[in-house]
């Protein structure tokens, strides 16, 4: 493995287009707002326009985000001017002390080359690392580079976890890690842990089989990178052999890694092509294979949906469609809990939900989770025999103990004013809390917001539209960005990308910054 110790260089980035436009934004008629404002502490990490903390250039936009960890840490990646033609991409680590550079295209890249973009951002740990993917060109004349790596960050400096070009256990090299597909390419990665791993899957070139052993699941660190599953090895059980490896969650802080295994040869054929898979110390071992019988019999394993993760106790939580069961349309989606010990159903379509009234959940499931209590929470449409109620749909909280309804359509907000509609759900603390963005309605007025709330808790707004943002209230918040909401920490800390706008209410859509609050 490579170490760099970081150093600054100048970074350019040319050609890139920027439309600015300049509206109002108005609230089903003005006047007063009705909704209270937000009982959190946000803070600004930074700001369209604001000067970066180097003092050499402004931020313009902030394109990824990852974090909270558990303890609070997050990281970004910003786009910045230097001057009115030059560019540059930084990635910083945040909390709420400020800001920490840890890297920018242009500077020298460990292992050879220069950083000319960074794809991807893994995770971010308590250890205020942050695992990111780097494109690198080899020479100063290249201006987009064609070699990736996966590195390892911090205010120390950056490690090589493994590079396009790399030799890897069990022969051969690795030949891309956005790996090719039916739409173009791919990253397939876990997370970061506590001690500075990752899990990931790579296309590999010159290995002993060719075609029949060229793509491989590995864990790695700064120091050494260790295969878990290859392309040709036989499944658990010896029915089939493993073809591809998706939905890959891990490493806990046990080293263990979750994954979705494509089959090939197996005795079904296609009935029974797909498994969920534990690699632990001791091997890999059988979660839920395709075809065989769900817990308590009603039906069987059709596709896996989603592997959403994995907790430190080795609980796998996932999504499944059924075939096969006693109510056809009405009871053939559920989330199991699966580990060493066995499997555990969680919900399915078609139970009541809690409270009673004869309403049932009736969706698809994208769940998020286990947190270390075993708890998964996943959005739902709920189905209801009152026609007066033609839309209606909840956040959940769901374990071994049962299920409890966080926030539901029409929930009263905080206070007591407006009605909750439209629900996003971010992710899931050991708490049971939960970040989500939705929005309230109070007569001819609404209100975006970001909010959490946990099991027996009230919701605390954490930002709201037509509230004064920090750190001054010289402007309000104008929006939550699309899916660029994370959290919560175990403090319940949120991270998120906010549109902004003017005390009158005129506003440019590129005018954004990026928060905390809790």
């Amino acid at each position: 493995m490579y170490t760099f110790t970081k150093t600054v260089f100048v970074v350019l980035i040319s050609g890139l287009l920027f439309i600015s436009t300049v509206g109002g934004c108005g609230n089903g008629g003005g006047g007063d707002e009705p909704f209270p404002p937000p009982n959190a502490l946000a803070i600004r990490l930074a700001q369209r326009g604001q000067t970066a903390p180097d003092g050499q250039a402004t931020f313009i936009a902030f394109l990824r985000l990852a974090g909270p960890s558990k303890g609070g840490v997050a990281a970004f990646l910003s786009l910045e001017r230097i001057t009115e033609d030059v560019r540059r991409l930084v990635l910083y680590l945040a909390d709420t002390s400020g800001l920490t550079e840890v890297a920018r295209n242009g500077e020298p890249a460990p292992g050879g080359g220069i950083f000319r973009g960074f794809p991807q951002i893994i995770g971010v740990n308590d250890q205020a690392e942050i695992a990111f993917i780097g494109r690198v060109a080899e020479s100063p004349d290249d201006e987009f580079g064609d070699t990736e790596g996966y590195y390892l960050g911090s205010e120390e400096g950056i490690n090589v976890l493994v590079r396009e070009g790399d030799a890897v256990p069990g022969g051969g090299t690795v030949f891309k890690i956005c790996l090719p597909g039916f739409l173009g390419c791919f990253y397939n990665y876990g997370n970061l842990n506590e001690s500075g791993q990752i899990s990931y899957v790579a296309a590999l070139k010159d290995t002993p089989g060719g075609d029949s052993d060229n793509r491989a699941l590995y864990i790695a660190d700064s120091s050494e990178v260790t295969e878990i599953a290859r392309k040709g090895d036989p499944v658990p059980g010896g029915n089939g052999v493993f073809e591809d490896f998706f939905d890959t969650a891990g490493p806990n802080e046990n080293g263990q890694v979750a994954f979705i295994g494509r089959i090939s040869g197996s005795s079904g054929g296609e009935s029974d092509n797909e498994g969920i898979y534990l690699a632990a110390e001791g091997g890999i071992i059988e979660l839920a294979r395709e075809g065989n019988a769900v817990p308590g019999g009603n039906g069987i394993f059709g596709n896996f949906q989603l592997l959403s993760g994995i907790n430190d106790s080795g609980q796998a939580a996932f999504s499944a469609h059924l075939d096969g069961t006693t109510g056809g349309e009405t009871d053939n989606e559920a989330i199991y809990l699966a580990s060493e010990e066995g499997l555990t159903e969680l919900v399915r379509k078609g139970e009541p939900v809690p409270g009673g009234g004869g309403d049932v959940i009736d969706s698809e499931f994208y769940p998020r989770g286990p947190n270390e209590n075993g708890q998964v929470a996943f959005g739902a449409g709920i189905r209801s025999g009152d026609e007066d109620v033609p839309i209606d749909s909840a956040l959940f909280l769901a374990g071994p103990s049962g299920i409890t309804t966080l926030i539901r359509h029409g929930d009263p907000g905080p206070g007591g004013v407006g009605q909750f509609a439209q629900f996003g759900l971010a992710g899931l603390n050991d708490s049971g809390q939960i970040i989500f963005r939705s929005r309230l309605f109070e007569g001819k007025k609404s209100a975006q917001g970001l909010y959490r709330v946990g099991p027996g808790e009230e919701v605390t707004a954490l930002a709201q539209q037509f509230q004064p943002a920090p750190p001054d209230g010289s402007k309000l918040f104008r929006s939550i960005e699309d899916n660029r909401y994370r959290g919560p920490s175990e403090s319940g800390l949120a991270f998120f990308v906010a549109g902004l706008m003017n005390a009158d209410r005129s506003y440019s859509i590129q005018d954004t910054g990026i928060f905390l609050a809790e």
